[in-house]
C-alpha cells in the first residue's frame, strides 16, 4: 500500500501528508491520499516533524525535532523576541518509528545485494513492467529519426506535452511529415494539448522551410476543405507566415479566414470552435479586431469567451485599447472593472492619463489595487507624486505602526467581519480556504503562529522573507510594466504570477528589463486601508477564532 508513496512534513502544523505518486504519462503526479486525514498529525502543537527515514525494519522513522515556535527569531517583532524564548523545546527533540499494525518484532537486515533483483529480473526476462511503458517510449524518442516512428508516438500518446516536445526535439526538418501522418482518431477530439502539438509543429515546420516537408504539412487543409474545424485555428496559428508559391493552399486559407467572425458571434457555435479561433484575430490590426472584442464585452457572453476577449485586449495592449476600455469602463460590471483597469495601469504612460482622469474625479481611485498605488508612488516624478497625491504615502517606521497596532491582537475580533476584510484587501494574493487566489506564501500554517507575528507579517511584510517571494519588475519591449512573482524559468522564457492569480509566460528576448526589488509583492501602508478593530477582525477569521 506505501509503494511509491510520498510524505511531505509540516512543521508548522503538526501533520505529515501522504502522497501516491503514480506515471502520468512521460512524467510522473502524486495524489494526495485521503481528504480529511494525514499520515501522521499531533495535537501537540510543539510537534514539527522535518524529516524522514526508512529503516533498515522497513519501519518509517520521523524526525520531530520539537519547539515552541518554529519560525526563526528574525521573522518576530523585537519586541516579541524579547519577552519570549525563541528556542524553548529544543532539547526535547524525538524520533517517531512508523510500523503497521500487529508488527511485533524487527525483521532481519537484509543484505543490499538483494535490492538489484528486481533490475535482473528485469534484464533476464526481457519483460519491462506495464507502467514504465510510456517513460521509456519517451526516451526512446531521442534515438528515432523516422517520421513515421515519431507520428506514431504523438498518435499513441496525444495528451502527453512533454511526449510531443520530446518528439520535436528529433524532428529536425519533419515536423509537417509527422503532423500529416497523424491518423483521423488524433483530429476528431479537441484538447489544449492537441492544439498546442498541431500549433508548434506548424511552426516549426514553416520555421525549418524544407519544401517537401511545407508540402507534407500543407497537405492538411484537404481535410474536409472549407470547414474552420477545431484543430485547422491552430494550424493557422503556425501558417501565419506562409512561404511564397502556395497559391491553392493561400485561397483555401482565405476561405477559412472568412469563417473567423461568423463563427465567433455565432453563440449556437461549438464553444470549443469559438475558443479555438480567437486567437486568430490577434493576427489582425486592432481596428479590425475592435468590434469583435467590444461585442463580446458587452454581451451576455460565456465566461471563456469574455477572458479570451480580455486576453485580446492585454495582447494590443493599452496604447491601442485604451478609448474602448475608457468606453466600456462605465457601464462594466465589479469583475469586468477587476481586468480591465490593470490594463491600463500596465503602462506608465496610460497610467498616468487614468491617474489625471482620476484627479479630475472621472473615476473612483478605489479602482487601482494597492499594489499599483506602491508601484507608481516610488520616486520624485510626474507620476510619482500623483500616485501619492491620489493615495496617501504609507508610514516609513514599520516597527512603530506595528506597535501601534499591537492592541487588535488584544481585542475580540469577529471572524465573520474578518473574512470581509480578506475579501477586500488580501484576496488578490492569498488563499484561504477556498476563498483567493494562490499567489503569495500560503496561509496554511497561520493558525498555529501567534498573533503578534502575524500582525508584523501584515504590516511590515519586506521585514524578512524568503528569496522566493521577492516581487520582480519586467519592463518589456512592447512597452509594458507586470510586477509580480517568477514563478519558473527557463533559459528562454520566463512565468510570471501576478496580483489577482494572472500568470504570462514572457519570452527573454521581448524583455528590455527584469530587475528585483528587493521587496515583496504584498504592499506596504496596509494600515491606510484598515482600522484596528478591522484587523482585530481580520486576525480572527486567519487565526480561526
Amino acid at each position: 500500500e506505501l509503494r511509491n508513496n510520498v510524505f511531505v512534513p509540516d512543521p508548522t502544523g503538526q501533520l505529515v501528508t501522504r502522497y501516491k505518486v503514480e506515471p502520468n504519462g512521460a512524467s510522473l503526479k502524486a495524489t494526495r491520499v485521503g481528504e480529511r486525514t494525514e499520515f501522521f498529525r499531533s495535537s501537540d502543537e510543539w510537534s514539527r516533524p522535518v524529516n524522514f527515514t526508512t529503516g533498515p525494519d522497513g519501519a518509517i522513522y520521523i524526525c520531530d525535532i520539537y519547539r515552541r515556535w518554529i519560525d526563526h527569531a528574525r521573522f518576530f517583532p523585537e519586541e516579541f523576541v524579547k519577552t519570549h524564548d525563541m528556542r524553548q523545546g529544543e532539547n526535547e527533540g524525538r524520533i517517531w518509528r512508523v510500523v503497521p499494525k500487529g508488527t511485533k518484532k524487527l525483521v532481519a537486515k537484509v543484505p543490499g545485494r538483494y535490492h538489484a533483483i528486481p533490475e535482473v529480473g528485469w534484464g533476464d526476462t526481457g519483460e519491462v513492467p506495464a507502467e514504465h511503458a510510456e517513460r521509456i517510449a519517451f526516451l526512446k524518442a531521442q534515438k528515432i529519426t523516422d517520421a513515421k516512428e515519431l507520428g506514431a508516438l504523438i498518435a499513441k500518446y496525444p495528451e502527453d506535452a512533454w511526449m510531443a516536445k520530446m518528439v520535436a526535439s528529433s524532428a529536425s526538418k519533419q515536423m509537417g511529415r509527422i503532423l500529416s501522418s497523424l491518423g483521423d482518431d488524433f483530429f476528431k477530439t479537441f484538447s489544449e494539448t492537441r492544439s498546442a502539438t498541431i500549433r508548434s509543429f506548424a511552426l516549426g515546420a514553416i520555421a525549418d522551410a524544407e519544401a517537401e516537408d511545407v508540402k507534407a504539412l500543407l497537405s492538411l487543409l484537404e481535410k474536409e476543405p472549407g470547414k474552420l474545424v477545431w484543430w485547422k485555428p491552430a494550424l493557422l496559428q503556425g501558417l501565419a507566415k506562409l512561404p511564397k508559391g502556395n497559391e491553392d493552399a493561400a485561397k483555401e486559407i482565405a476561405t477559412l479566414q472568412s469563417e473567423i467572425d461568423t463563427i465567433i458571434a455565432d453563440p449556437k457555435s461549438p464553444l470549443d470552435q469559438r475558443l479555438a479561433v480567437m486567437p486568430l484575430l490577434g493576427q489582425r490590426k486592432w481596428d479590425a479586431v475592435q468590434p469583435v472584442v467590444k461585442t463580446l464585452l458587452t454581451t451576455n457572453q460565456p465566461p471563456e469567451m469574455t477572458t479570451a476577449a480580455l486576453t485580446l485586449l492585454k495582447k494590443y495592449g493599452a496604447a491601442s485599447t485604451a478609448p474602448l476600455i475608457y468606453e466600456l469602463l462605465p457601464k462594466a460590471g465589479p469583475a469586468l472593472k477587476r481586468d480591465l483597469v490593470p490594463i491600463l495601469t500596465a503602462s506608465a504612460t496610460s497610467a498616468l492619463d487614468l491617474f489625471k482622469r482620476m484627479e479630475k474625479g472621472e473615476f473612483p481611485t478605489a479602482w487601482v489595487d494597492v499594489e499599483t498605488r506602491w508601484r507608481y508612488q516610488r520616486g520624485t516624478s510626474e507620476m510619482a507624486e500623483l500616485a501619492k497625491k491620489l493615495f496617501g504615502e504609507a508610514s516609513s517606521d514599520r516597527a512603530k505602526v506595528v506597535k501601534d497596532y499591537t492592541v487588535a491582537t488584544t481585542m475580540k475580533g469577529d471572524a465573520k467581519k474578518g473574512q470581509q476584510v480578506f475579501a477586500t484587501i488580501c484576496i488578490t494574493c492569498h488563499k484561504h480556504g477556498a476563498l483567493g487566489v494562490d499567489v503569495g506564501p500560503p496561509l496554511s500554517d497561520v493558525k498555529v503562529k501567534p498573533p503578534e507575528g502575524l500582525l508584523s507579517d501584515i504590516l511590515d511584510p519586506n521585514r524578512m522573507f524568503e528569496a522566493r517571494w521577492s516581487a520582480y519588475t519586467v519592463e518589456t519591449k512592447d512597452g509594458r510594466t507586470l510586477s509580480g512573482l517568477i514563478q519558473s524559468e527557463t533559459s528562454d522564457a520566463i512565468v510570471l504570477a501576478m496580483m489577482g492569480g494572472a500568470k504570462e509566460t514572457i519570452s527573454r528576448s521581448a524583455i528590455k528589463e527584469m530587475k528585483s526589488l528587493d521587496r515583496t509583492l504584498m504592499p506596504v501602508g496596509l494600515e491606510a486601508a484598515i482600522t484596528k478593530e478591522q484587523m482585530a477582525d481580520l486576525l480572527a477569521f486567519l487565526l480561526g477564532k
